[in-house]
């Protein structure tokens, strides 16, 4: 068979549609994953990107969300590896890139019911992003603490453990939460906090005792943090929360059509429906 090594259509490949920075200015990314963190090409979406964000078990385990980020962004080697810091900023980027800079919110007037849609501008978004700092460390008792973002791959496995066991509780526990399956209820609710424990103690990078000793194995890390003093926890797991709060997308502020009732709603990049055109 004659390989076809010239054809006219090569010409028209694609082109990178703009070039980002990071919000993470590249820390917390390890190595060979990323090959540098500003002036970043940014592709739009293809015909089998398209696809993956229509197939719902791939945009369940997270997986089509990888595929798609890894060819739009092809500096990003292992999308599994991106800091939780970065991914609303790089999908709003391949939004913005494939298919302009709004994006449409529903919502339904608290008021009247009234069912609305909202063009949001995704600059704003992005704009929200690259202001923020990323918290990530903190003093107390004498320790100092680091901290790192959960990666993707991790967020996406949290997530979809927890919804599975909430689920879980549904289907198998809302019309009989008594009796014997009270044992059962008891366990799927303690491997939930369980989650959130091991949560917080996989962002702890390293620790300086009072001493100035550096422990950063997170066996040890974690033995530390659960059967130490709850005061240490905790004011690791308040660091957590208020990055994410500070991270997380500030709500629109939307008027009724019907009525005129000021609605706030949040701007939430759901990565099943954040990719689909509307």
């Amino acid at each position: 068979m004659t390989q076809i090594t010239n054809s006219p259509l090569s010409k028209f490949k694609r082109a990178p549609k703009l070039y980002i920075d990071l919000p993470s200015k590249g820390l917390f990314w390890p190595k060979d994953v990323l090959e540098k963190a500003e002036e970043i090409p940014v592709y739009s979406m293809t015909a089998n990107d398209e696809i993956h964000s229509r197939t719902p078990d791939a945009l369940y385990t997270g997986q089509a969300v990888k595929s798609i980020i890894e060819n739009c962004v092809p500096s990003i080697k292992d999308a599994w590896f991106i800091p939780a810091i970065d991914i609303d900023h790089i999908l709003a980027n391949i939004r913005l890139a494939s298919y302009g800079d709004t994006i449409t919110l529903e919502n339904e007037c608290q008021k009247c019911g009234e069912k609305n849609q909202y063009a949001v501008e995704l600059q704003n978004v992005i704009d929200h992003l690259n202001s923020q700092v990323y918290q990530n460390e903190i003093q107390i008792e004498g320790f100092t603490i680091r901290i790192r973002p959960l990666t993707y791959k991790e967020l996406t496995d949290v997530q979809k453990e927890t919804i599975g066991l909430q689920r879980q509780i549904v289907q198998n526990f809302n019309d009989d939460p008594k009796s014997e399956k009270q044992e059962a209820l008891n366990a799927i609710y303690k491997r939930i906090n369980d989650i959130q424990l091991e949560s917080v103690c996989s962002i702890v990078t390293e620790i300086i005792t009072p001493d100035g000793d550096t422990e950063t194995n997170p066996v040890f890390i974690k033995s530390f943090l659960l059967e130490g003093d709850k005061e240490i926890f905790n004011a690791i797991r308040n660091l957590q929360e208020t990055n994410v709060k500070n991270w997380r997308m500030p709500h629109y502020q939307a008027t009724c059509e019907a009525c005129e009732e000021q609605n706030e709603i949040a701007i939430n990049l759901d990565y099943s429906n954040f990719f689909v055109h509307r």
